[in-house]
């Protein structure tokens, strides 16, 4: 606010304070610049030439602006502020902090101000003084924050369009040597290929997704409210992957994710350790079970190193695999067993005579997950032993192989896995056969 009584505010020997701080504002500027490089250790990694050209003048232009406040115990008009949004966003630019950027005017504006505060004799200008200039402080610190953050802002933005254009060239086969060209984003000469996939989320599909820090969002709302609260949640999701990713690994990793995973593409082949360190990181972030099926590739090998990555991480989450770290050596049974081959079409076919019987095809696949042991299907069935014995001569009668003879069980296991990973998926009553269970 203006002071109600903007008098002149004088030096003890009786010349305006604003004149004063006036004529010595280069040199105050020189003087204070030095000692904010010498306190700010940032500001010590500037070129020389920034630090007495730019950040120089900058610091005299505030010095400037500061006498017109005492002069006028006026608010600095808006369109003065533009220099120093200017010089924020350069700051911006060239990754300095922001914390030091807002250091950095607060030590200026010390310095100043022990350098004026003794030609003052009034204590009530002293008061007046101060007042203003907190208020300087305060305008030019809003000015600063929102010119910085919009510079970041359209930084990030650029830097994800770029990330983006580099991944979509690598995944559509072209030449992406043009793309790391016009977008200054390094190519690799190979890529470890990480498919990432979350367990299904409770809360989520409920409509009940947590917000973080314990907060949820209240129940009893309508659609579209929930499509808010999901798309909040991917987004914190999203970002919370990509910190954990650029605090994890070197080199510049190229990513597209979403609220249900997504593809990363990380330098150079990285070793088991490296990736279930990277695992966990993720884990936590998301706060999500999390699957990763990691192929290694040359550049020009990214596409088909995608196609198989995220045919492992099909595969291992529906064979019913724990979260973790797989590759193409954890589920080769699996993935040769998926393949659309005649051999396969026929294998998963012996299973057509029970295909409509729910109760049997479930019986089958938990017996032969629990080794044979018909206690332990009996209770994940929630029945009695007999009836288990019961539906496993049925399965016999029906396909003619028979679970207690050993052969038959290898067919009888290969099957499952061949109907499991079919597509489409099998239906039975109705409804999608569930996961085998491991």
């Amino acid at each position: 606010m203006p002071r109600p009584d903007p008098r002149p505010v004088r030096t003890a020997d009786g010349e305006p304070l604003h004149a004063l701080v006036t004529r010595r504002a280069p040199e105050l500027a020189r003087r204070a610049t030095a000692v904010l490089v010498e306190t700010v250790p940032f500001y010590r990694l500037l070129p020389r030439e920034a630090v007495e050209g730019e950040i120089t003048a900058i610091v005299e232009t505030n010095t400037r602006m500061m006498a017109e406040a005492l002069r006028t115990g006026a608010p600095v008009p808006a369109e003065r502020l533009e220099a120093i949004g200017r010089s924020a966003a350069r700051r911006a630019e060239e990754g300095v902090p922001l914390e030091e950027v807002l250091r950095a005017y607060h030590v200026g504006m010390r310095f100043i101000w022990e350098e004026v505060r003794g030609d003052l004799a009034d204590l009530e200008d002293v008061r007046t003084v101060v007042g203003v200039l907190l208020e300087f402080l305060s305008t030019l610190s809003a000015v600063i924050v929102a010119d910085y953050v919009r510079e970041r802002e359209a930084m990030a933005a650029s830097r994800q369009g770029a990330q983006h254009r580099l991944v979509t060239a690598l995944l559509s086969g072209e030449s992406a040597e043009q793309t790391a060209i016009s977008t200054g984003l390094p190519l690799a000469a190979g890529y470890e290929v990480l498919a990432l996939g979350f367990h299904p989320d409770p809360e989520d599909a409920a409509g009940n997704a947590t917000l973080g820090h314990g907060q949820r969002a209240p129940g009893g709302q309508g659609v579209a409210d929930a499509d808010v609260r999901t798309a909040i949640v991917s987004r914190r999701r999203i970002r919370a992957l990509t910190s954990a990713l650029d605090r994890h690994t070197a080199g510049t990793k190229l990513h597209l994710l979403d609220g249900f995973g997504g593809l990363v593409l990380i330098p150079g082949a990285q070793n088991t350790a490296t990736l279930e360190r990277l695992h966990r990181d993720l884990t936590v972030a998301a706060g999500l079970g999390l699957t990763v099926a990691a192929t290694v590739a040359a550049t020009a090998e990214v596409p088909s190193a995608t196609r198989l990555a995220r045919e492992v991480l099909r595969i291992v989450r529906l064979t019913g695999r724990p979260p973790g770290v797989y590759r193409l050596e954890d589920v080769v049974l699996e993935y040769q067993l998926a393949q659309p081959t005649e051999a396969n079409h026929r294998l998963a076919a012996l299973l057509d005579p029970i295909a409509a019987h729910g109760e049997l095809l479930l019986t089958l696949r938990l017996h032969l997950a629990n080794e044979l042991n018909r206690r332990h299907t009996a209770a994940d069935l929630h029945v009695h032993p007999n009836t288990v014995d019961y539906r496993l001569r049925r399965i016999a009668r029906l396909t003619g192989l028979d679970p207690a003879v050993p052969s038959a069980q290898r067919q009888l296991d290969a099957a499952l896995t061949a109907r499991l990973l079919s597509t489409p998926p099998v239906v039975v009553n109705g409804r999608p056969v569930p996961p085998m269970p491991r």
